[in-house]
């Protein structure tokens, strides 16, 4: 199985990243992952459980009991697909000509369903 920790660690080694640039993309990385996935598990209820929800003090207690702990991870796992295929995507453009080719090795390393492999 493969975690998200190794994932996020193998793409910036095969783009030649050094240590601290790997902290400072992993950082936003993982706070937008995150993000979306906490944003696409609130997407889920109604209206009158999102308002109530998002009134909340404390955000996190309330998830936990809005969603089982199987959709929380389920949320996150998805999210973490999307978010490196979009940010493969994205940083594509910016690569010089080795990284791509980097890239490309990494992301048909990365072919298959990381819903039912990634562990976060």
């Amino acid at each position: 199985m493969l975690s998200f920790e190794s994932v996020i660690q193998d793409l910036f080694d095969s783009l030649g990243f050094d240590e601290s640039e790997q902290k400072e993309y992993k950082d936003k990385f993982v706070t937008n992952l995150n993000a979306q996935a906490i944003k696409d598990l609130i997407d889920t209820l109604s209206d009158e459980k999102r308002k109530e929800l998002l009134s909340s003090q404390d955000l996190e207690a309330e998830i936990k009991n809005h969603f089982t702990e199987t959709e929380i991870k389920t949320s996150f796992k998805e999210s973490a697909r999307k978010s490196v295929d979009q940010y493969l995507k994205d940083i594509e453009p910016t690569l010089n000509k080795e990284q791509k080719n980097k890239l490309q090795e990494f992301s048909k390393r990365l072919q298959g369903d990381l819903s039912d492999s990634l562990s976060i």
